[in-house]
This record gives structure tokens, sequence and C-alpha cells, in this order.
């Protein structure tokens, strides 16, 4: 509240990075990563380069997800509970974590009986389903993007009867219908069985016009399904 704040992307910062390294009172006291459970060279690197400038800078991270395939936690301790004790995370179920302690967390319950989130109801799964039995993990934790291809893409009779299915299942729900894709092309095999001039799609190939106006209509409820792949 008293100093300047920056606000930038890694990449933006990596190139401007002796403005963030200088020494004394001009210097930087601390960084917060933003999701955080996604901690890249780049963003290490910046890192190293302010705390040789600052030996007591402190690094935040915030995440929703302090979880990550392949590794596990992102933090060795757990919160300290009302008698000040805490616990570690094992190798077992993390591996070297960047961070050393989650300082504060909320759980999923305390955000549902605070209203912050809208209660999950789970639906009935009939007979159509995709086989992602051969979906696999690539070293860094992310998915291989060929095997969910495969797994998701060309089922054009599966995906039609997936679709039909939610359809029936929330003939009745008063509001809209969001549908999450795993590739661009299969979000547009799900539109091809949607409703036409009552959905719509956005994509990381949608202009900014485009997804605005997309997202627009669907809240003031022009149209009912909104189909999105790595965007909402």
């Amino acid at each position: 509240t008293r100093n300047f704040v920056v606000f930038g992307t890694p990449g933006t910062v990596k190139n401007s990075i002796s403005r963030f390294t200088q020494v004394g009172a001009g210097g930087f006291c601390a960084v917060i990563v933003d999701e955080a459970h996604g901690i890249t060279p780049t963003i290490q690197a910046i890192i190293n380069a302010m705390r040789d400038a600052n030996p007591a800078l402190r690094v935040l991270g915030l995440t929703g997800t302090p979880y990550r395939l392949g590794s596990g936690y992102i933090f060795r301790l757990w919160p300290e509970d009302d008698k000040g004790h805490t616990h570690a995370n094992g190798d077992d179920v993390t591996r070297d974590p960047y961070f050393m302690q989650c300082a504060y967390r909320v759980s999923a319950r305390e955000m549902l009986d605070g209203g912050f989130i809208t209660p999950m109801q789970i639906g009935q799964i009939n007979e159509a389903a995709y086989d992602t039995s051969e979906v696999v993990l690539l070293p860094n934790g992310t998915l291989n993007h060929d095997t969910v291809e495969r797994a998701f893409e060309g089922h054009g009779r599966k995906t039609s009867r997936i679709i039909a299915d939610v359809i029936e299942q929330s003939r009745t729900w008063p509001g809209g219908v969001m549908l999450f894709a795993a590739t661009v092309r299969h979000a547009h095999e799900i539109m091809a069985s949607l409703p036409p001039g009552n959905s719509v799609i956005v994509t990381g190939e949608c202009g900014t016009a485009e997804r605005r106006k997309a997202i627009k209509d669907y809240r003031d409820g022009n149209v009912r399904y909104i189909v999105s792949v790595g965007t909402l």
C-alpha cells in the first residue's frame, strides 16, 4: 500500500531484468507468482536474479491447484494448526517442491458454504463415453497432445450421442450449458451436434471482439450452449 507494485508477464520481466535487480531502497522486497503451480525455468531465473540483489527477497505463490501431475504438491509444509503445529509432505507425495510452506489455504467446502462457488451436481453417464485409457503424460507433466487427439477427435457418432444426452439431461435446467472440449477440432465436432443458432464456440483462435460477443450472448441468454477449449 505504500510502495509501487509492478505487474508483468515472465517474458516482459526477463527482458527488463536489470530494472528488477537494483540494490537498496530502489530494489524489490517480494515477488508474487500467480498460477504458482506453473513455476517455469524463466520464473526461477527471474527470482534467482532478484534474490542476488536482495537475499531477503520473499516469494509468495498463489494457485487454485497446488498439486502437479507427475511431481505432486508444490510445497513441503502444510499450514500451522491452532496449536502452531505443522506436518510435512513426504517424498511419496511431492518431488523437489519449489515452495517451503503453504501459508494459507481455503477449502472447496469453505467456498461452497460461503457462496463463492457453484455447487456441483453429478448427472448420469449413459452409454456413450470416450476411451481415455491411452492418454499419456509427457515427462513435464502435461498431456501428450497426440494421444488426446486420438481419444476425442473423429468419433462423430459417439460425440453426437454424448451431446444428445447432455441436451436431454439439461432440458429442465433453467440456465445455460457450457461444454468443455479437449481440442479445437473436438470443439467443432461438438458444435455440429448442437442446435444451430442457439450455440456459440470460444477457442484460442477467436479474436477478442468475437470472444466477447460470444460470451455476452451466452450470459444474456441469447444462446443456450457455449463450447470452449482452453479459454473459459
